[in-house]
């Protein structure tokens, strides 16, 4: 059976972690350029699930995907502005299940009042812009040449 629940730092971390390596390792799509391991992701959920809610999507014990909201900006004034992610697991592509992810997120920070949604897309991608414009993102700024990975500059 498959559900959407909220992380356990303790017990998903490592697959987490494995979801979002190749990610790391063969794409631009995360500016990260070294892997996390399952102990920093567990530190990082837990951090974060102080204020923002972190899900996963587990179908048979198997973690398919994530989603979290993270503090935007450090200033006082973005506090009810939230930035989004979403990864879903390579070989689960296609199955709705970043969008269903997706949508509880956003209806999780709705009853948490916060304002807005930030969802911020490494350029090209067409998947992510999809969905995102799918759940009612709009278009707001392309910031061109953000970062360096993978031997070229990304939007």
């Amino acid at each position: 059976m498959a559900a959407i629940r909220l992380a356990n730092p303790d017990t998903d971390s490592e697959q987490v972690a494995a979801i979002y390596y190749p990610y790391v390792i063969n794409t631009a799509i995360t500016f990260d350029t070294e892997p996390l391991e399952g102990h920093s992701f567990r530190e990082k959920i837990t951090k974060s699930m102080a204020i923002y809610p972190w899900l996963v999507f587990e179908h048979e014990r198997e973690i398919m995907g994530y989603a979290h909201g993270s503090q935007f900006r450090d200033k006082e004034a973005f506090k009810w502005a939230v930035e989004t992610t979403i990864y879903v697991k390579e070989s689960a592509h296609r199955l709705g299940i970043g969008k269903s992810l997706y949508q509880t997120l956003i209806n999780c920070l709705r009853l948490q009042n916060f304002s807005l949604c930030i969802g911020v897309i490494t350029m090209p991608n067409p998947a992510s812009v999809y969905m995102h414009e799918s759940l009612g993102f709009k278009k707001g700024m392309l910031i061109k040449k953000a970062g360096y990975k993978l031997g070229k500059w990304h939007d």
